[in-house]
């Protein structure tokens, strides 16, 4: 009013329309963009692709919004699940420059590159819009790059997920956006999602059938297949064109082994994967998508944890998409398809991996099934083979040859066969049907190569790889693959089955289950042979053995009968000529430490050879015991024994010349395969000296026979060098003509220690007759005697020559069974006992008189008793016949009650 003249007076009313006015312009703003999101809405329902109206529709939002730009960008996620986007559309006003070419805004990662706010406020499905000197710093620098003032951003969501986001920038001026304008905004991002998602229905469902049928193709030709191989190499050659790919890879997972195998790759790519070296602790792409179970879509294998540096150098291609061969029972391996150039993948080609996936697992485990189905009647079959050949073969070599004709029929290895270990020289040498070039003359110690290895492990070995071989373990030369078995007979090992291949995995577990059932039959068969071998040789051998011992027999029988020492000698060495064998007996003297000669049967004309060669008359010959080897002293070693080397002994125990010597065993006929063998005998534990026997008839296994025969020929000798002395001491009880009590001690004192000395069995009878006081009370004492005369004889038939009877007194008699255990001394004292019930003794008056014995038994434990204390025993045995009722058996052990 001061500005007016004073006498003029107006009325002057001010109003701030500004608010109203911005209120206005929004509305219309907001009434423009729905125009444009209708129109957009129209065009997207009349065409079958959004993306043709897409430059039209954001030129019609960005004029209804009146801004400087509008654009949409799409989203992806990385490898490790990071959210990516990039620029893919834009419309700008005249004169503000177009950013779509700006690298800055592909590949876009909203966290790495400070818009962290963005993903979490637009997944949330909130808009983010306002000045941008209102935002936070670290978004500042890309947009004010770009000469953003103000902007308004809304997310697309397609079938629920954060697809992307359309964005309007102005960068004229700093714009404050109304919550109408960001609405319409809203509704024309969600009119685009939903066009987004019809076309991508629509899409989906075309490209799905065209793929479907394409692989149902694919799929159909490789069943043609024959086998699993083959299946694998159809389906890489055609699926890579599913996804563009450049290459293609089927693996299989080895779930025992936790290792891949390589199966197929699309060319030119196939030879170099098989030829792949993978570690079992290494990472690969099959093993990480079988343990997540899902695919696996990888931008950069260089980048990614999910395979190791050294097979992503190796892999050809950038980018990998890998999906699982799964059944509901096992893990198969893995599809993998290989990009030459980073990229990306879209949900629908992971879905494609992933269906294809599921078809080629259904068709691998149908190939698989039916491989392993004609696989198993192949095993079956081989195994059938084998029984037929271990039933029907008659030798190991034949055995051997039948079984390495089965190996290589069902293995198809390139050598292949048996080693067999030598059990002296514990060596491994291949038998001579191995199928392969090796050295006739070749060997290969325990432990040594994979074939000792498994010899002296008793485990199967299977190598995948010559070059995951250990330094210690060699196979042939050319080899890429073996596997060895053990061949186990019982619980040892006796050879090896070994196949090698030129090829790298060659061989698979079921391969080796097969081979180590064929080594299992095979050990089956030549332990069957090897019994059977043994059992004809035992059998020949005893009857060998008891041919030798009815004749030694017969020889002990023969010079038991001689009473002179003389006759003795002369009778023994008749005898065993008579075998083939060849004798020289030495006497021990103690006073000279020294053995003298004391016979031979090898001829005067050899024994005047042998004199005139040594100078020395052959009962002049004197070995003395300190030129002797230990083992061969009488009187500190008295085991029978095979001589190795007689040049070397007899050489020590004359101290002649080994020419000498040599010339002697000649004349002698001791030469290679004449054995030698060393006999000491003993009496009594006294060295008489020793028996040595040698013949082309001798052998090893006639040494425990020949030691027996040894021990009684010394016997015999010293029963005879004794028998003055016998018969001075009165030595027969008058009445019965057995041993009397003295001279029944004296002789059994030797057997028992003897028995004591070589661990043999012995027993002892103690026989009473019952009631004998009756006998003399009721027919006299001359019937008594009668009677007692009749029982001696009556045992002297029972009883064998070897047996001692003596009188013990009166109507008591003992009896010593050499080498018998006291079980069969029971059963021979039942036999003694029935025998003497059955017999009669006739009177002068023709009347007759029956009698029966009491018998007790004792015996066994030589080394825990001595002879008294078994007698003892056998008498306390008999004290319980006598009180279980006499005429009975009883035998007394130990801490042990009789029995009958």
């Amino acid at each position: 009013a001061r500005f007016l003249p004073p006498s003029l007076f107006h009325l002057i009313i001010l109003r701030d329309v500004t608010h109203k006015e911005k209120e206005h312009l929004a509305l219309k703003r907001r009434e423009a963009i729905l125009q444009a999101v209708s129109v957009a809405a129209e065009r997207f329902l009349k065409s079958a692709s959004w993306e043709q109206n897409i430059p039209e529709v954001l030129k019609n939002l960005g004029e209804a919004a009146d801004v400087s730009r509008a654009y949409i960008f799409e989203n992806r996620r990385g490898d490790r699940g990071e959210l990516y986007t990039s620029q893919r559309y834009e419309w700008v006003a005249e004169g503000i420059t177009p950013q779509i070419n700006n690298p800055a805004l592909q590949n876009l990662s909203f966290r790495s590159s400070g818009f962290a706010r963005w993903e979490k406020v637009l997944g949330d499905g909130r808009a983010i819009y306002g000045p941008v000197s209102h935002f936070p710093l670290s978004e500042q620098g890309i947009l004010r790059a770009q000469d953003i003032l103000s902007l308004a951003v809304v997310p697309i969501f397609v079938q629920g997920v954060f697809w992307g986001f359309m964005g309007f920038d102005e960068c004229r001026y700093e714009r404050e956006w109304s919550e109408a304008e960001v609405s319409a905004l809203r509704v024309a991002a969600d009119i685009l999602g939903a066009a987004l998602t019809r076309s991508r229905i629509e899409k989906t469902m075309r490209y799905r059938q065209e793929t479907l049928k394409r692989l149902n193709e694919i799929v159909g030709m490789a069943l043609a297949a024959s086998d699993l191989s083959l299946m694998a190499r159809v389906l890489v050659e055609n699926l890579g064109d599913l996804l563009d790919a450049d290459v293609c890879f089927i693996s299989l997972w080895d779930e025992e082994r936790r290792r891949v195998v390589p199966l197929a790759a699309s060319q030119p790519n196939h030879q170099a994967y098989l030829e792949t070296i993978f570690l079992s602790d290494e990472k690969t792409l099959t093993a990480s998508v079988l343990e997540t179970g899902h695919p696996l879509a990888i931008q950069d294998v260089q980048q990614s944890p999910r395979i190791s540096p050294r097979l992503a150098r190796t892999f050809p291609g950038r980018a990998a998409l890998a999906a699982p061969l799964l059944t509901r029972e096992r893990k198969l391996g893995a599809l993998i398809f290989g990009f030459q150039e980073t990229r990306s993948f879209t949900a629908e080609e992971i879905a494609i991996a992933e269906v294809a996936a599921r078809q080629i697992s259904l068709a691998m485990a149908k190939t698989r099934l039916l491989d392993e189905t004609q696989r198993r009647l192949q095993d079956v079959q081989a195994l059938r083979d084998a029984a037929q050949a271990v039933a029907t073969a008659v030798s190991e070599s034949e055995l051997i040859e039948q079984i390495t004709r089965i190996i290589g029929r069902h293995l198809t290895p390139d050598r292949f066969g048996v080693w067999l270990l030598d059990e002296e020289t514990r060596l491994l040498h291949p038998h001579p049907t191995y199928r392969g070039k090796f050295d006739a003359e070749e060997e290969v110690p325990l432990g040594e190569g994979v074939v000792g290895w498994v010899a002296s492990t008793a485990t199967p070995l299977r190598i995948e790889s010559a070059d995951r071989l250990q330094k210690h373990l060699r196979i042939g030369e050319g080899a890429r693959s073996v596997l060895g078995v053990p061949i186990m007979v019982g619980e040892g090992v006796i050879g090896v089955v070994q196949v090698e291949s030129a090829k790298e995995n060659a061989f698979s577990a079921d391969d080796e289950r097969l081979l180590d059932a064929l080594a299992g039959q095979l050990a089956v068969g030549i332990g069957r042979l090897r019994t059977i071998q043994e059992e004809r040789i035992q059998a020949a051998q005893l009857a060998r053995s008891s041919a030798l011992l009815s004749a030694l027999a017969e020889v002990v029988a023969r010079i038991t009968r001689q009473s002179d020492p003389e006759d003795v000698l002369q009778t023994l060495g008749d005898e065993l000529g008579k075998l083939g064998l060849s004798i020289l007996i030495t006497r021990y003297l103690p006073g000279m430490n020294a053995l003298r000669v004391l016979y031979t049967n090898i001829g005067e004309r050899k024994i005047r050879v042998i004199e005139r060669a040594s100078g020395m008359k052959l009962e002049e010959m004197r070995f003395p015991l300190e030129h002797l080897p230990e083992e061969m002293n009488p009187t500190h070693d008295v085991r029978p024994r095979i001589l190795d080397d007689p040049v070397q002994y007899l050489s020590m125990a004359l101290q002649y010349p080994t020419p000498l010597v040599q010339r002697i065993l000649r004349l002698l006929k001791v030469g290679p395969g004449v054995q030698v063998g060393h006999f000491p005998l003993i009496a009594e534990e006294r060295p008489l000296g020793v028996l040595w026997v040698w013949g082309e008839t001798l052998r090893e296994d006639d040494l425990e026979s020949m030691g027996i025969f040894a021990s009684q020929v010394a016997i015999v000798l010293e029963k005879a060098r004794l028998f003055a002395d016998v018969q001075r001491l009165a030595a027969i009880d008058d009445l019965t003509g057995l041993y009397n009590r003295r001279r029944f001690f004296d002789l059994a004192y030797r057997e028992f220690y003897r028995a004591r000395r070589y661990g043999r069995p012995l027993s002892i009878l103690m026989v009473d007759i019952d009631h004998f006081k009756l006998v003399n009370d009721r027919y006299g004492h001359s019937a008594g005697d009668r009677l007692l005369q009749n029982l001696a004889a009556s045992m002297r038939r029972t009883l064998r020559n070897i047996d001692l009877i003596g009188r013990y007194g009166g109507e008591e008699f003992i009896v010593l069974l050499a080498e018998t255990d006291v079980e069969t001394a029971r059963q021979i004292a039942e036999r003694l006992r029935q025998q003497i019930a059955a017999m009669a003794t006739f009177l002068e008056d023709g009347s007759e008189i029956r009698i029966t014995v009491s018998i007790g038994v004792a015996g066994d434990d030589v080394e825990e008793m001595n002879l008294v204390e078994m007698v003892e025993y056998a008498d306390r045995a008999l004290y319980m016949a006598k009180h279980a009722g006499r005429n009975n058996v009883q035998t007394y052990q130990r801490g042990e009650k009789g029995e009958k």
